[in-house]
């Protein structure tokens, strides 16, 4: 996670970039596809400098992309539907009943993982060890153990939390917020297969040509030997979506088969599996700390800074949760700064009640 009191400023080139689109979409003369080749643009900067460069210095790349304002690209509601106000939509409620990161072993036990450096030993002695840097559960076993030996685990991670699971084999597996993943304490020899039973992750695979690297996730199930791809399956959402970022991926569902190029992006939803070109570090973008939408309506954005913020959000009409957005915006960054964002360029009021309810609103 990038640190949201860094002191790094946009460079000039940026400021510009700012500066221009935040005059653009006040006078109405928003361009949408020049305004996403710019972000693009920036992003990939981000992108780029991150392989090279280590976590503190990326910082400053950080915090320019942060200062890129989101841009909606609907800047104007009906004003008959906008005074509609009567029915209140909740639309996003927030499960306020645990916020722990839960390991649920097979036999039952249930364990809290502590957020600082820890080493749990489990009965059946294998090292759980979490690092504090980066929040990594991680496990040590024996090679060479037998199929019979292998049990699954049930890791959770709540709304407000990321995480990054490294599993026996050396693949790591980064977790979104409201996400659980059910994985063995070892892989057999012939095959590596884990559950992903809700949420977000992104995979990291050791190759292994031996033994495919299977994700069962609804009706979908993904084979790779070796590569990294991006899977969103959230309840509130009836599509599987699979990104590929490098490598190849095998996707199943509903009797088809697809091979995936880098770039490439299976949806499947209503009995249906398409496949389509997309920018994937789009779709990749949350694991280093960034949110970045293109065309996304209003409620999806919503859920978003719920997901990662925690807080309840209400609708007063249908048609505020149709408004389309256009940006970039860091995690971590302070909700209110947010929402002074959104109330600027969605033309919409928020109102904070209790500190955890926020209503969305026509602008009067």
């Amino acid at each position: 996670m990038f640190d949201t009191h860094s002191e790094q400023k946009p460079d000039s080139e940026t400021e510009k970039v700012i500066r221009r689109l935040d005059t653009l979409s006040r006078m109405g003369s928003f361009n949408e596809e020049k305004t996403w080749t710019r972000l693009q643009n920036k992003t990939t900067k981000f992108k780029k400098a991150k392989h090279s460069l280590t976590h503190r210095n990326i910082i400053p790349y950080a915090a320019a992309i942060a200062a890129i304002v989101i841009i909606s690209s609907v800047l104007f509601l009906n004003k008959q539907n906008q005074h509609n106000t009567d029915k209140t939509e909740w639309a996003i409620l927030a499960d306020n009943d645990s916020r722990n990161i839960r390991l649920t072993l097979e036999g039952g036990e249930t364990l809290v993982l502590p957020e600082k450096n820890n080493v749990i030993v489990t009965e059946d002695n294998s090292l759980i060890v979490q690092e504090q840097e980066a929040a990594t559960l991680s496990y040590n076993t024996e090679a060479g153990t037998t199929p019979e030996e292998i049990e699954y685990n049930t890791l959770e991670i709540p709304v407000t939390k990321n995480y990054r699971l490294e599993l026996s084999d050396g693949s790591v597996v980064h977790l979104n917020s409201d996400t659980r993943i059910r994985f063995p304490n070892r892989f057999a020899s012939n095959e590596r297969r884990i559950f992903l039973e809700k949420g977000e992750a992104y995979f990291e695979v050791s190759e292994n040509k031996k033994s495919p690297f299977i994700v069962e996730v609804r009706n979908t199930r993904i084979s790779v030997l070796g590569t990294a791809f991006n899977i969103s399956a959230y309840t509130e959402n009836t599509q599987t979506v699979t990104t590929l970022v490098q490598g190849s991926v095998k996707v199943q569902a509903q009797e088809k088969e697809i091979m995936l190029r880098p770039g490439q992006q299976t949806i499947d939803e209503s009995n249906s599996l398409l496949v389509r070109q997309v920018d994937a570090y789009q779709y990749a973008a949350w694991k280093d700390g960034l949110f970045i939408f293109k065309n996304q309506p209003l409620e999806s954005v919503m859920r978003q800074i719920y997901r990662w913020y925690g807080c309840s959000i209400f609708f007063t009409s249908q048609n505020l949760k149709e408004i389309a957005l256009t940006g970039v915006i860091r995690k971590n960054q302070p909700l209110e700064e947010i929402f002074d964002i959104l109330k600027k360029t969605a033309k919409i009021d928020i109102e904070i009640e209790n500190e955890n309810n926020i209503k969305i609103l026509p602008r009067q």
